[in-house]
């Protein structure tokens, strides 16, 4: 998780640590269901002496190559690359739970790789659009990329100490949107169009939800 450096001086507006009091997403409901399948999965890949990190790494990769269908227009092939990639990205924090080495570290690297792993799969559909000459296309997977790193950034500013309020809601976190874009993957004669449209509109909406939330549990002293 990003965080900002905590400045001290008199000026600083002060802050009040709160909680995110909002529904959970679709992703904290699904974890809580599969709870007991990641853990046994996180257990076998922990006894076969994978590393975290590693998984952390293959996800991203498997993205990459997502990424490299979609620029070819091979959507489905994309689709369930995203979808092994989304496994992985989901195993990694299970791993490193059975080797009882969950760190800071690892959390950042797997933020920072997720954030790759984006710019990969909304940008090739942008460069897929170009290839086509459909440069209004090309232009809204781009503010739909812009959308999803504005969503991110959020919760991560929002959790940095000199803000405190922890931010987990919002329509279009990470999960949401991977799912879309799988589902437009795998359906793409009829909800690829369809799909970046709500995804550039979804995310955009939840960038003001999450600055929302963060103005309801601040408190700013003078």
């Amino acid at each position: 998780m990003l965080c900002h450096a905590l400045h001290t001086t008199e000026t600083t507006h002060n802050h009040i640590m709160a909680q995110d009091t909002q529904h959970h997403t679709l992703s904290d409901r699904l974890r809580n269901h599969t709870a007991n399948f990641t853990r046994n999965v996180g257990e076998s890949v922990h006894r076969l002496g994978i590393h975290p990190d590693a998984v952390s790494v293959a996800a991203l990769l498997l993205c990459a190559g997502a990424a490299v269908a979609i620029g070819n227009g091979r959507f489905v092939l994309a689709g369930w690359l995203v979808f092994w990639g989304g496994i992985f990205d989901v195993a990694d924090g299970a791993v490193a739970r059975a080797r009882g080495q969950v760190t800071s570290y690892g959390a950042v690297l797997d933020s920072t790789l997720d954030r790759y792993a984006d710019g990969f799969i909304f940008f090739s559909f942008g460069y897929y659009f170009a290839s086509q000459n459909q440069l209004a296309w090309m232009l809204l997977s781009f503010a739909a990329l812009m959308g999803a790193y504005g969503v991110s950034y959020v919760r991560a500013r929002a959790n940095g100490p000199d803000v405190g309020v922890a931010i987990r809601s919002g329509w279009f976190t990470r999960f949401e949107r991977m799912v879309i874009v799988m589902i437009a993957l795998w359906f793409h004669h009829w909800l690829l169009l369809p799909g970046l449209l709500l995804l550039a509109a979804g995310t955009h909406v939840t960038v003001a939800q999450r600055l929302w939330i963060v103005r309801k549990n601040t408190t700013e002293v003078k």
